[in-house]
C-alpha cells in the first residue's frame, strides 16, 4: 500500500492516530487510492405502493438523522489522518421530483437512477443522499444511497425500519414520541478498547509477516480488469412452490 504524498509504505502510526474503525480505514484508503471512482456507494431503491404523505416523510427522515450519529458522520482530515467527527446537526432538504407527467416514468426513472448512483461523496461534508421520486398518484421511489464508511447491509435495513415507523408517528402528529436510537460511538469505543488487547496485537504482528511479500495484482483470464465501475445487477429467480417449501 502506498502513501498517499510520498510515495512510501503508508505508516500503522496513520490508522492509530486515526479514529476510524478498522474497516472504516481500509474503506477509506480504498477510496483515497481511487479519489474519483464510486467505489463504496451503497444505493437502493425502495418502492412505496399506496398513499404517501410526503411532507411527512421528510418530517420523518429529518427525525432520523437528528437521531442517527452515523448519518451525521463526515470524515475530516488532519495533516493527512481521517478523523471522523459528528455534526451537532444536520438539516436536510430530501428532493421530491416528479416523473409521473412523463409518457414513460419508468424509463425516466432508470435513467435518473444511472446518473445519481455515481455522484460521489465529499466526505467532509455529508455521507448520504435521499431522494423521494413521484412515479404516480399511489406510487413512489425511495432512492437511498449511503458511503460504506457510515454503513453495511444489516444497518441499512434498520435504516428503513425505522424510517417506516417514524413516518407512522409523523402522520399521526407524534414526533415527541420518536425514540432515541442506539449510538455509533459505544461501538467506536468497544473496537479502540479491544485494540488494545495483546490477542490482537499478537495476530497483527503474525499477519504482518506472512503479508511482507506484496502479492502479485489480480488479473482474470491474463488480463488486468478495465473497467472500475462497482455497478452490480441484482437477477431474480423463482425456485417455485415446492422449492420454496423445502428452503424453508
Amino acid at each position: 500500500m502506498k502513501d498517499f504524498v510520498n510515495g512510501g509504505v503508508v505508516p500503522d502510526a496513520i490508522f492509530e492516530r486515526s479514529n476510524l474503525t478498522h474497516s472504516q480505514f481500509l474503506i477509506w484508503t480504498g477510496q483515497k487510492l481511487n479519489p474519483d471512482v464510486p467505489l463504496y456507494n451503497m444505493a437502493l431503491a425502495f418502492r412505496i405502493r399506496g398513499e404517501l404523505d410526503r411532507e411527512a416523510f421528510r418530517e420523518a427522515f429529518q427525525m432520523l438523522v437528528d437521531r442517527s450519529d452515523a448519518l451525521r458522520t463526515v470524515i475530516k482530515e488532519q495533516q493527512g489522518i481521517p478523523r471522523q467527527r459528528v455534526l451537532p446537526e444536520c438539516q436536510v432538504s430530501v428532493p421530491m421530483p416528479d416523473f409521473s407527467g412523463d409518457p414513460d416514468p419508468e424509463q425516466v426513472l432508470q435513467s435518473w437512477l444511472q446518473e445519481r448512483v455515481r455522484r460521489n461523496f465529499h466526505l467532509n461534508t455529508r455521507l448520504f443522499d435521499s431522494v423521494l421520486i413521484r412515479m404516480g398518484a399511489d406510487q413512489h421511489v425511495w432512492y437511498l444511497n449511503q458511503h460504506h464508511l457510515i454503513t453495511d447491509g444489516w444497518s441499512t435495513a434498520l435504516t428503513f425500519r425505522r424510517m417506516s415507523e417514524f413516518y407512522a408517528l409523523a402522520c399521526a402528529g407524534k414526533a415527541e414520541a420518536v425514540p432515541q436510537l442506539p449510538a455509533y460511538r459505544d461501538y467506536l469505543d468497544y473496537e479502540r478498547d479491544f485494540r488494545d488487547r495483546k490477542t490482537l496485537k499478537d495476530a497483527a504482528a503474525y499477519w504482518q509477516q506472512r503479508a511482507a511479500a506484496a502479492p502479485e495484482p489480480v488479473q482474470l483470464y491474463g488480463k488486468a480488469p478495465a473497467n472500475q465501475e462497482t455497478e452490480t445487477h441484482r437477477v431474480y429467480c423463482d425456485p417455485g412452490p415446492e422449492r420454496s417449501r423445502a428452503l424453508r
